[in-house]
């Protein structure tokens, strides 16, 4: 029972590291993408191979059917052009970590989308930075978790 325990609180502490470490990284990533309105593969490669790494190595426990779901949504909307490569990227990444993290991304991307929707009204930009969203999401998935 007690292993039982310290097995569960070790699965959520590593959760929540994951999530720390994706928050801080989509928040650089943002910055980048705030400022240049695109994300350099030096910032999203290396933490795609990373999380497939742990995946790999059976660190980050899951099934492989869900993200495999997902990534095809993913290259279909990355091929219709919905959403850019760092975004497929970083998505994929989050889904090989944490599918739970990647809906609240999500989430926090369609919050950003839509406050700034509501903001600029029919002023629109057509091209907005999306990982401001996506760090958003994590935060608000750190806040809920602790």
């Amino acid at each position: 029972m007690l292993a039982t325990t310290i097995f569960e609180v070790q699965a959520q502490m590593s959760e929540i590291s994951l999530a720390v470490f994706s928050c801080i990284w989509l928040t650089v990533c943002a910055v980048q993408d705030w400022r240049r309105r695109q994300v350099g593969n030096a910032l999203t490669l290396p933490v795609l191979c990373a999380a497939l790494l742990l995946r790999l190595a059976g660190v980050v426990q899951g099934s492989i059917l869900p993200f495999l779901l997902v990534t095809i949504l993913l290259l279909l909307a990355w091929r219709k052009g919905w959403i850019g490569g760092a975004d497929l990227k970083a998505c994929l990444a989050i889904a090989l970590l944490n599918m739970h993290l990647l809906a609240w991304a999500w989430a926090g991307l369609a919050l950003w989308y839509l406050s700034l929707r509501l903001i600029f009204r029919r002023d629109y930009p057509s091209r907005l930075p999306g990982f401001v969203g996506f760090s958003a999401g994590t935060f608000l998935f750190l806040a809920w978790r602790l």
